[in-house]
């Protein structure tokens, strides 16, 4: 991780052995794409949590049965569009660069997403976790604490 002035920093990402150089959102960003986020995700999360109770929590079937609501849930909420602007959101030029081989960091563009990721669609979602984990990944324990809860 390295300081970028005082503002933020940068954490390396590696996705398909490519090194990605990934900058924490502003805060003002981050509360905004969180906010479209969980439009869209709370009802998917919604539905996977919603097949769970006390007497099954521990068993196998749990798991079978999230998988299945999650498949349900990405079919009813989410198209292509919408999860192409998902992606877009969390995938921005200006707050990733990307080094190839070894190379100079270049500013993310289209271009070299494509270059990158080229017949691996998957790999821009594995880029898109990681970049959800440098931006929110201390959020929901930071929240607990805030309001009463300890800290994990």
């Amino acid at each position: 991780m390295k300081e970028i002035g005082n503002r933020t920093e940068i954490q390396l990402k590696t996705v398909n052995d490519v090194v990605f150089h990934v900058q924490c959102f502003d805060p003002f960003t981050a509360l905004r794409v969180l906010g479209d986020l969980q439009r869209v995700l709370s009802p998917i999360v919604g539905s996977m949590v919603g097949s769970a109770n006390a007497t099954d929590v521990e068993s196998i079937n749990i798991l079978s049965k999230s998988i299945g609501n999650i498949c349900k849930g990405l079919h009813d909420y989410v198209d292509g569009d919408t999860l192409v602007k998902l992606i877009e959101m969390l995938v921005r030029e200006d707050y990733i660069s990307v080094s190839i081989e070894g190379g100079t960091p270049k500013r993310l563009s289209k271009d070299l997403v494509n270059l990158v990721f080229n017949g691996n669609p998957g790999g821009v979602l594995e880029l898109a976790y990681e970049v959800v984990k440098v931006n929110y990944g201390g959020f929901f324990t930071i929240f607990k604490t805030l309001f009463g809860g300890q800290e994990a």
